[in-house]
């Protein structure tokens, strides 16, 4: 059984999986960041309402980013403090990769590119490209979306995330760019990876797992008076 974390977005993402299969999530949109208080009690809720023993755990995965500082280092502190405590491995998740092949399998795409964004602020994104065999055709980078920002695909462009929301307007005038609002980062997405890389034994070093934050962080220093 493999506990999943995500806390990459807003969505405080809590999975359980029998090797690929979802045995059951619990997460919540805010507007704030809620990871520090719910994503400890939504992993206690799953366990005891489900009957499984933390023994009964074989790894933990987390989001390793990119996405919110903050709640990225929650979710790794929380992932590697259960890891140590119960000597299983811990395994380091993309959530954009996790978002494109899941959002490509549900809708069924055969052409042009998915391209899963994690919100930076104002119009910048963190985005990888994947085609619609899932293969990442271009590799996380931080981009600030215009109008020309996709002009270089051809055919369909599918932007999910909670990233492609802002997107919306911009975009509304060009029939090929389909944004997709409702299909965000989750736990849910994460976990077939998550056993992929569990059977590959690609498992994150608990002493020195550090998340992709997309970029390096920085704090705006308080105004003089």
């Amino acid at each position: 059984m493999i506990l999943v974390l995500d806390s990459a977005t807003k969505v405080c993402s809590v999975a359980l999986f029998d090797q690929s299969n979802l045995v059951a999530c619990r997460e919540e949109l805010s507007e704030q960041y809620i990871h520090a208080e719910k994503l400890n009690p939504f992993i206690e809720e799953l366990l005891l309402q489900y009957k499984i023993s933390m023994k009964d755990l074989t790894a933990v995965a987390v989001s390793e980013g990119p996405g919110s500082y903050t709640g990225l280092r929650i979710g790794a502190a929380s992932a590697k403090g259960l890891c140590f405590a119960l000597g299983i491995p811990l395994i380091a998740v993309n959530p954009l990769e996790a978002m494109a092949k899941a959002y490509i399998a549900a809708k069924g795409v055969e052409l042009g590119v998915v391209i899963p964004m994690i919100d930076a602020r104002r119009m910048e994104v963190f985005c990888e490209v994947y085609d619609s065999s899932g293969q990442c055709v271009q590799a996380m980078q931080p981009i600030i979306v215009d109008a020309h920002a996709f002009d270089a695909f051809e055919g369909p462009v599918y932007a999910i995330g909670d990233g492609a929301p802002k997107l919306a307007e911009l975009f509304s005038d060009q029939p090929r760019i389909h944004v997709e609002t409702q299909f965000e980062s989750s736990a849910r997405w994460l976990g077939p990876l998550a056993f992929d890389l569990f059977q590959q034994k690609r498992f994150a070093d608990l002493a020195y797992f550090e998340p992709n934050y997309g970029k390096d962080f920085q704090t705006t220093a308080p105004k003089v008076r």
